[in-house]
């Protein structure tokens, strides 16, 4: 059990404290034992405050315990949860309170406990560990255009493992790069004084933003045929036909269809690449021992032609103007060389999956292909 004589004074107990107090989430450890981490931690800090931002503060608390205590809930791993009882991991839940405390965006204090949360699941005495206690610190001094430009920064770097949805993967995007036009010169000096991000004198001077959506989206940026023109081509390579693997999913075909929800497919509908790279497909059907699909692949690939840079950001435009943000960003000489650092990396990931709502899995996945691990 917890020192529970620690407990900070005049912290209220809430109906749904009460009604938790003799809920155990594992081997023992109670609701009142997490509030009583939550409560304890900052009671200095609480003691200072005037009657007034001491009334504030004990809300911000109470709220967050409830939020806190909803995650660790969920938590599929529930001896995580005993690290609560280490002081390292109070020292932590007392930072993120107290960087709660210091923002009023509801999105970051969102952010903010998801940090918490993978803390509680990263391995003690790992540097993702140290990563994370850093982006706690950091995360709510960052200013919505700043974690903008990161997020840039990450997407320039990493092909999203996408299947079927990429316009909706673009979209959710094309939300944050909207912020881009408020990002000015402090935002950019603020986040390298963070160290956040970085400047590599020299690096991609010869490559635009559109080029490096081209080549890790090579599958999506091309005038692709239709479904008659697939059927004719896989008459002569009748293994483009058969299932796969692909992202966990078996015995799935490499291509779908435009208009695919229509069941009535017909031979003037555009078929898609259900990979959006064609370097991360011929090497998932290496993998399998398909290097003949691979082969077919590049063969009906010398078919089709790549967009130009005009197309990529007149198809992007219409699925949303804030890539117009993004583009318009790049080209600033101060932007265009910029990389993230470890910390910084973090923080983007944390963003894209709090703001698009992004699976686990996608986590995982983005970080194998980032170039800047």
């Amino acid at each position: 059990m917890l020192d529970t004589g620690q407990k900070a004074e005049n912290i209220r107990d809430s109906t749904i404290n009460q009604a938790k107090r003799d809920i155990h989430i594992h081997n023992g450890l109670t609701y009142s034992e997490v509030k009583d981490v939550c409560e304890t931690t900052v009671r200095t800090e609480v003691a200072r405050l005037t009657a007034v931002a001491k009334e504030e503060m004990l809300q911000i608390i109470e709220n967050f315990q409830q939020e806190f205590y909803k995650r660790l809930e969920t938590l599929e791993n529930k001896e995580k949860i005993e690290k609560l009882k280490k002081p390292s991991m109070q020292f932590c839940v007392h930072k993120t309170i107290m960087e709660t405390a210091g923002t009023e965006d509801e999105e970051t204090k969102k952010e903010l406990l998801d940090l918490l949360i993978d803390r509680l699941n990263a391995e003690e005495e790992s540097t993702e560990k140290v990563v994370i206690e850093d982006a706690i610190e950091k995360a709510a001094k960052l200013s919505r255009p700043l974690k903008a430009l990161m997020v840039a920064l990450l997407q320039r770097s990493v092909i999203h493992p996408g299947l079927f949805i990429m316009d909706h993967i673009f979209e959710s995007y094309g939300m944050i790069f909207k912020e881009l036009d408020n990002l000015t010169g402090l935002d950019i000096a603020f986040g390298r004084q963070m160290q956040c991000i970085y400047p590599m004198s020299g690096l991609m001077s010869n490559y635009s933003y559109e080029d490096i959506l081209l080549k890790n989206y090579d599958l999506v940026f091309r005038h692709r045929g239709t479904f008659g023109e697939l059927k004719r081509f896989a008459e002569k390579h009748p293994c483009i036909n058969n299932g796969v693997n692909v992202a966990g999913m078996d015995n799935m075909r490499i291509f779908s269809f435009d208009g695919r929800k229509d069941p009535n497919i017909t031979d003037d509908k555009e078929y898609i690449y259900v990979v959006p790279s064609s370097d991360v497909l011929k090497r998932k059907l290496r993998e399998q021992g398909r290097g003949d699909m691979a082969q077919a692949v590049d063969e009906l690939m010398a078919t089709e032609r790549l967009f130009t840079h005009e197309e990529v950001r007149q198809y992007l435009h219409r699925v949303n103007e804030g890539w117009d943000s993004l583009f318009r960003t790049f080209q600033k000489r101060d932007v265009v060389p910029l990389l993230l650092s470890p910390v910084g990396n973090y923080l983007a990931m944390a963003y894209i999956r709090k703001i698009g709502q992004q699976p686990d899995h996608f986590l995982t996945e983005l970080y194998q292909h980032n170039q800047g691990w």
